[in-house]
């Protein structure tokens, strides 16, 4: 799981992902790099291994980055939205999931398709 209502920058973000998932130390901590790397989770390089099930990455306090950096914030759905498609195509199971205590928040689209609440949540928020 990771704390994005701890990130204070987008170094902190990177920091956090490539701690979570074992990115290799040459990884260049910029949007483009992150897409990268994840294209190499996609496919199992690191991250997480053929013995599991999948993979699940948990975005907590996702509404306090985004108040602070909302295009980067964005970004990093869209960049793990295509490539847990890109990890279909082999067979692998990539999600990710952003918890929020704003139940106000607005995410538009994420990889060409709305963000969903989870509907017993999003019942008790309001």
């Amino acid at each position: 799981m990771l704390d994005a209502a701890a990130w204070q920058s987008q170094a902190d973000l990177h920091q956090d992902v490539a701690r979570a998932l074992d990115f290799p130390d040459y990884y260049g901590s910029t949007l483009d790099a992150l897409n990268d790397c994840l294209g190499d989770v996609a496919v199992q390089a690191y991250g997480w291994t053929a013995a599991d099930a999948g993979l699940v990455l948990v975005v907590d306090g996702f509404e306090v980055f985004e108040g602070k950096d909302a295009s980067t914030a964005h970004q990093l759905l869209d960049i793990f939205a295509r490539q847990a498609t890109y990890a279909a195509l082999f067979g692998h199971r990539m999600m990710c999931l952003v918890r929020t205590g704003d139940p106000d928040l607005e995410i538009t689209p994420v990889g060409g398709f709305p963000v969903a609440w989870n509907h017993r949540e999003f019942l008790s928020a309001r």
